[in-house]
């Protein structure tokens, strides 16, 4: 479906397991459930999907790879379900409506570049308990250049 732009949304199988890399790169999608059946999103799965507001990634989702929603501009939440261990650079950058972030539990080693670029338009990062906060791994440039809305924070 790469650069199916009339293509504005995908109902994914109960018995799909993957998504391969690009599947829906810079198509029309507006909004997306994942459910917990699939592991893996592929690199630059999701990217350049401007229309792309509201994402439902469902508990059993185990690794989100590069790129995975690389410029989703419209995108104005991101909510890391506990079952994600693996997010890969540059998963969500670029996506500069994103008000507010929920990493989960599982992941506890945030890639550099997680959330470049975005930084500026966030006003809440919660960390579930168990979670890294971002300062640990990385300079905070890399990670987070912090960022004058940011209103509230809970780790």
């Amino acid at each position: 479906f790469y650069n199916c732009l009339a293509l504005e949304s995908v109902t994914i199988g109960a018995g799909i397991t993957e998504i391969a890399d690009h599947a829906f790169e810079n198509t029309g999608l507006t909004s997306l459930h994942i459910p917990g059946t699939v592991t893996t999103i592929g690199n630059s799965t999701f990217a350049t999907c401007q229309n792309l507001k509201n994402v439902t990634i469902d508990e059993g989702v185990k690794s989100i790879k590069p790129n995975a929603f690389l410029q989703c501009s419209s995108l104005t939440k991101i909510v890391i379900p506990n079952s994600v261990k693996q997010v890969g650079n540059h998963g969500f950058e670029n996506a500069y409506a994103v008000k507010e972030v929920i990493i989960g539990n599982g992941l506890t080693d945030l890639p550099p570049y997680f959330l470049d670029a975005i930084s500026r338009t966030i006003s809440r990062m919660s960390f579930c308990e168990g979670t890294l906060p971002p300062v640990l791994p990385w300079k905070s440039t890399v990670f987070l250049p912090f960022t004058e809305s940011l209103t509230s924070s809970t780790i």
